[in-house]
């Protein structure tokens, strides 16, 4: 699948350092069809499988497999619905195969989807894994976690560190195909988008492990490439005891100029410094020996016995020709800008 123009889009998951399954799944869609895109818009999700045997694996891939269908098949034009109505068919239908296979009994999953459509954004969320949303500077999350642990957070009885910490942090208190209905956290309203905001999808593997702010400083200075690879490798040194998987979405045009962009950010402090004194030093010496040259040619220039009158009509030409330019090109640089 082709991904259109507007973004840059990088994901990563890996198994961690204890468990013997990853029942973690992510994906992103977006119809080939021009009409349903510019309807529908393009979506990304993660997913956070739980259940014996092989259960986790198979609900967070009907989860995604089941969102994505049932919403871009939806005749439902607002979007908020169409997310809910998508995720209530995730949720019957993860339900009624774990009651038709005791193999898969119990299983269950987290859900979290971020759709960009027609510069905004809409989020649909059940579960602990989160959506983050990083510009100029600041890092917001976007959705709340339905765990045991952030409830308490929420009442004050204890703090997001400790939260981190806490024998019950992989404790939910809502998920996809549990029971018959599930309730879908859905956005108010859309969130209106703008060119460099970077959307930042996980699971608890990561977010339990890696702060929100140390998230936004990796995102914030690498490519999303890059980013996802970091944010992964920091989750694993730290323990890495849970599934984790990551899906950054940077709002841009090209990947080559993003990437140019964020490796010029990262590194580039001190080199834009050092570049900029060498061009000004430049320009000096360049202005003086210019300067220098004028005032030698004026020594060596022989003066006439006689001067003529000077020739006013190719004179005048060359000046209006001369502005000419410089209008043009002022114009130009203004343009661009």
């Amino acid at each position: 699948m082709k991904i259109r123009r507007g973004i840059v889009l990088s994901n990563l998951t890996d198994i961690g350092l204890e468990r013997g399954l990853n029942e973690d799944y992510y994906g992103y869609f977006e119809p080939e069809d021009e009409t349903l895109f510019a309807r529908k818009g393009r979506l990304v999700i993660v997913a956070d499988g739980m259940g014996g045997h092989q259960g986790g694996e198979v609900a967070s891939q009907v989860a995604f497999e089941m969102v994505r269908d049932a919403y871009f098949e939806s005749p439902e034009e607002d979007p908020r619905q169409a997310l809910v109505d998508a995720f209530q068919s995730a949720n019957g239908a993860i339900y009624d195969l774990a009651r038709s296979n005791s193999a898969l009994e119990g299983m269950g999953t987290t859900c979290s989807a971020l759709l960009l459509k027609d510069d905004q954004a809409f989020l649909a969320h059940v579960g602990d894994s989160r959506i983050y949303l990083t510009r100029e500077g600041k890092i917001l999350q976007l959705t709340q976690d339905h765990s045991v642990v952030m409830d308490k957070v929420r009442e004050g009885v204890l703090t997001e560190a400790e939260a981190r910490h806490h024998a019950e942090r992989n404790l939910i208190n809502r998920a996809i195909g549990v029971a018959p209905t599930v309730e879908v956290d859905v956005s108010s309203l859309p969130i209106p988008t703008y060119e460099g905001d970077i959307f930042v999808l996980c699971s608890d593997g990561l977010s339990t492990l890696v702060a929100a702010e140390e998230i936004r400083d990796v995102v914030a200075n690498q490519h999303p490439q890059d980013a996802c690879k970091m944010l992964v490798e920091l989750a694993k040194s730290r323990g890495g005891y849970d599934n984790i998987t990551i899906q950054i979405v940077k709002l841009a045009d090209e990947l080559k100029k993003t990437k140019e962009y964020e490796i010029t950010a990262e590194r580039g402090g001190r080199r834009r410094k050092r570049l900029f004194k060498v061009l000004i030093a430049a320009l000096i010496l360049a202005l003086i020996l210019t300067a220098g040259l004028l005032y030698l040619r004026k020594l060596q220039r022989p003066r006439p016995a006689t001067p003529g009158p000077s020739p006013p009509k190719q004179t005048q030409n060359t000046v209006t020709n001369s502005s000419s330019v410089v209008r043009g090109a002022v114009r130009n640089r203004r343009y661009a800008s």
